[in-house]
């Protein structure tokens, strides 16, 4: 547990040489560093000090009731303040999903912390399917949501977030439902959806990053389109995109060995 100046606590797990080329591993929305099972082992053999911190509101670190720390500014102060606290002054960012958008508010804010930048599945990148309905939901609707989370809620997610690569076991689920047992998770998640930004970045943004760049997204992605990654890429410094067949949002999860390899790779070269 890492504490920060604001007196937030944040749970992060390490793996690999503490010498090593720092990178952080950022999960999206709801989720916690779970995610990245599959992946902190390889990354951390080739010699890579992974980092994957819970922010704010997921996993085991705090979860403040106050809805406003769960803006998109705020979100991507908070991640800067945990490399601050884990005295990372520059890094390589993996970002997934809501996580994307803040690994590149970071790139687009500080770009000399961010030594590259791997986009999986990014919010920021393409159209959040739904994400217009939200502006519709009152903040009261929390109320009647709550008493109708349960591990049914949880399964009907994960599947709409896997593809046909593979399939969240019982004990994934399992995992990610034991955030539940924090009272104040279903309201940081509830708070994300309607306090975080999940609209698209304007193209200029990314023609900004002089860092490279990694798109990488499955192939069935149900939740963020990834139609305009190769335009992206070719408007860019330095930039690849890969799309990993028949997986869904949670590429690095349920396809791991092509992930690994991308990332692998991307996060190698010199």
């Amino acid at each position: 547990m890492v504490a920060l100046p604001d007196g937030t606590r944040v749970h992060v797990l390490e793996s690999g040489p503490a010498d090593g080329e720092p990178v952080l591993l950022l999960s999206g929305w709801g989720g916690s560093a779970y995610l990245y099972r599959p992946n902190i082992a390889p990354l951390a053999r080739t010699g890579l000090r992974v980092i994957a911190p819970e922010l704010r509101g997921h996993g085991l670190s705090d979860k403040p009731v106050d809805a406003h720390v769960y803006g998109t500014p705020a979100m991507i102060t908070h991640a800067m303040a945990v490399m601050d606290a884990l005295g990372v002054d520059r890094a390589a960012i993996v970002g997934q999903s809501m996580a994307g958008r803040i690994a590149l508010g970071i790139a687009l804010e500080q770009p000399a912390r961010v030594s590259k930048l791997a986009l999986i599945s990014a919010v920021g990148t393409g159209p959040v399917h739904g994400a217009a309905l939200l502006a519709f939901i009152p903040s009261g609707a929390y109320h009647l949501v709550e008493p109708l989370v349960s591990r049914l809620v949880f399964r009907l997610v994960l599947d709409r977030a896997y593809g046909r690569a593979g399939r969240a076991s019982r004990r994934d689920l399992e995992e990610y439902y034991a955030q539940t047992a924090d009272p104040n998770y279903l309201r940081a998640v509830w708070s994300l959806l309607r306090e975080f930004d999940w609209r698209a970045l304007p193209d200029s943004d990314f023609e900004k990053l002089r860092m490279p760049v990694l798109f990488m997204t499955g192939e069935r992605d149900h939740v963020i389109g990834h139609d305009r990654l190769e335009m992206l890429a070719k408007r860019m410094r330095d930039a690849r995109v890969v799309i990993v067949p028949r997986a869904g949002h949670l590429v690095n999860e349920e396809a791991p060995e092509p992930s690994n390899r991308a990332l692998v790779d991307f996060l190698a070269e010199k």
